[in-house]
């Protein structure tokens, strides 16, 4: 129930004990005429309120319902997002290893290629300086 629906009930109620209280205080009744025409208009009143006590029951029920089956929803989407982005991340670091691996592969090619060189040109400088 809305705070517009429960305030509408509430003043609904009180609305109906004012008007009830004022019509058997102001009816041309006696005394003990008087007392029993407020009992049952008491009653009435218990059974509305009672009946409001029911409905509002039934909505909290309602709502907590509602907000279990979204609760549960949320859990499983967010585990699912959760699956979902490790398979990704998992993905990606692998890719990240292959790639680290083939340029580190790259690197060390490069650097015996170079220490070659390096050494061909040290031998020809020895066999010149001989």
């Amino acid at each position: 129930m809305g705070k517009k629906t429960g305030g509408f009930l509430l003043g609904a109620f009180i609305g109906s004990v004012a008007a009830a209280t004022t019509a058997l205080l102001f009816a041309p009744k006696s005394g003990k005429e008087l007392r029993e025409d407020l009992a049952v208009k008491a009653d009435e009143l218990k059974e509305q309120l009672s009946d409001y006590v029911d409905i509002s029951i039934e909505k909290g029920v309602e709502l907590s319902e509602v907000a279990l089956n979204a609760t549960e929803d949320i859990r499983v989407n967010l585990k699912d997002s959760a699956s979902q982005f490790k398979d990704t991340v998992k993905k990606s670091a692998t890719n990240l290893k292959e790639e680290v691996s083939q340029t580190v592969s790259k690197v060390q090619d490069t650097f015996s290629a170079k220490k070659e060189e390096a050494e061909e040109v040290v031998a020809e400088l020895k066999e010149e300086v001989k």
